[in-house]
């Protein structure tokens, strides 16, 4: 597996208390990790667009993360 990821909390309250990430040093990705960093800071009115739009979302899904985050992992 590229990818490790740890997660703790409530899971019948969907209730989660931290999520840990273990990935290669310089794999793909470690890299997409980094880009996903480093965009906001080259490119701060971009920054201040997701986090207006990640508000939004937390707003609307404040009860499903499932729908909050659908994120496909394989």
């Amino acid at each position: 597996a590229e990818q490790l990821l740890f997660v703790a909390g409530d899971f019948e309250k969907d209730t989660r208390t931290y999520h840990i990430h273990v990935v290669q040093c310089n794999g793909n990705a470690w890299n997409n990790y980094i880009k996903f960093c480093d965009y906001p800071i080259a490119y701060p009115q971009k920054a201040v667009l997701y986090n207006e739009y990640k508000q939004k979302l937390a707003l609307y899904f404040a009860n499903s993360r499932k729908n909050y985050a659908p994120v496909s992992r394989n």
